[in-house]
């Protein structure tokens, strides 16, 4: 944290002297006393958050190719000229924190063909499109474990 308070005291001041170097080194050890000693960080806590934004980031790639690949199965679908045969699915989440159950509802509802309709503790009622579009919503997808994972690290 010290070194990433320096760094952006760098950039910001927008110049590089030894008088900036060496105000911004004595900036940054303050805050970093400050924050250490009133406002309960520490270095465990910062290497946590940093394991569970690797995570995140795997989540979001995650969510992103389910995205595209529900578009295309949803284009298919209204192309073909197929009958609509909607579903309300109820499955079970394993997630119990709060924002990676919404996380989850709301990476549901993102992608195309399905809406989450409610999330409650332990299940997640979604309305699909079609009866396709349940199975993964009953099998426990890949973003549900991303998930697990990053409940775990937070």
């Amino acid at each position: 944290m010290p070194f990433a308070i320096f760094i952006i005291w760098l950039i910001f001041s927008g110049r590089l002297t030894p008088e900036i170097i060496i105000f911004g080194i004595v900036i940054s050890a303050g805050l970093s006393f400050v924050l250490i000693k009133y406002a309960g960080y520490s270095f465990k806590k910062e290497l946590k958050l940093w394991r569970s934004f690797f995570v995140f980031i795997r989540f979001i790639g995650r969510l992103i190719t389910d995205m595209f690949e529900s578009a295309f199965k949803v284009t298919g679908f209204i192309l073909s000229g197929k009958e609509i045969k909607p579903r309300m699915v109820t499955c079970h989440s394993p997630v119990k924190k709060l924002l990676p159950r919404m996380m989850l509802a709301n990476s549901i509802t993102l992608t195309p063909g399905t809406i989450t309709v409610s999330a409650d503790d332990e299940k997640c009622t979604v309305h699909c499109l079609d009866e396709s579009f349940s199975t993964p919503m009953e099998d426990n997808c890949a973003a549900e474990k991303l998930l697990e994972k990053l409940e775990e690290r937070l």
